[in-house]
This record gives structure tokens, sequence and C-alpha cells, in this order.
């Protein structure tokens, strides 16, 4: 007999969550604050493309200090 792990019950669980409150998208603002701290964490040249991603040429230039 086939059965679900529970560690694939609890991925459905936590998506359905993210779902319903709206955790998992984030305001272009909050984006652009996001990307601030982790670039003052790991500095803007460790950035990846998901974290810059969706912002705009302005706020690259606020973010890369130029």
């Amino acid at each position: 007999m086939w059965k679900s792990s529970p560690r694939w019950a609890t991925i459905k669980r936590n998506a359905k969550r993210e779902a319903d409150t709206g955790t998992a998208k984030h305001e272009p603002q909050s984006k652009l604050e996001l990307a601030q701290a982790k670039a003052a964490k790991v500095g803007v040249e460790n950035l990846t493309g998901d974290d810059i991603d969706g912002l705009t040429p302005e706020e690259l230039k606020q973010l890369r200090g130029y």
C-alpha cells in the first residue's frame, strides 16, 4: 500500500498557509528593502538574479550606489 511521506504533507500544508496569507508574495517596495538588507549582509556583488528580479533600473542604481 502506497502512503505519502510526512514531509510531503508538511510541504503541502505550508504552501497552503502561504497561499492563504499571501506571505509568499512581496510588494515591490519590500522587494527593494529585502535586496538592500541582503546586500548589506553579503555585498551587492553577491546578489543573485532572484534577488534583483523585478526591480526597476532606478532601484538597481539605488541598490548599487551610483
